[in-house]
């Protein structure tokens, strides 16, 4: 039962971080305008500033997001496969590989 406890939290960890990227990813792309929309001068509108503002927030979502889905995933992996507790160090003798990640 504890299994498969844990194996949900991994798995709800992994939805939520791949919906908040394709979440952010999608609105970039959405708002995302043609260059010349701007009229080809140098100065960017009211609207150029809030799509790239949105732009931004997008990539930075996508940036914050991933670290911590492996943070997760690690932790759920050394609280299921190992005798590791919570607040407790463990060290990889190996690289990691595909096996371990």
């Amino acid at each position: 039962m504890a299994a498969t406890a844990h194996s949900v939290l991994r798995l709800v960890a992994i939805l939520t971080g791949l919906s908040i990227a394709a979440a952010s990813l999608s609105i970039a792309l959405v708002t995302t305008a043609p260059a010349a929309e701007s009229g080809g001068q140098g100065h960017l509108s009211v609207t150029d500033i809030a799509r790239r503002a949105i732009e931004r927030r997008a990539v930075e979502a996508v940036i914050w997001c991933m670290p911590a889905v492996n943070y997760d995933l690690m932790l759920q992996e050394m609280l299921t496969k190992t005798d590791g507790k919570v607040n407790q160090m463990i060290y990889w003798g190996r690289p990691l590989d595909w096996t371990r990640r």
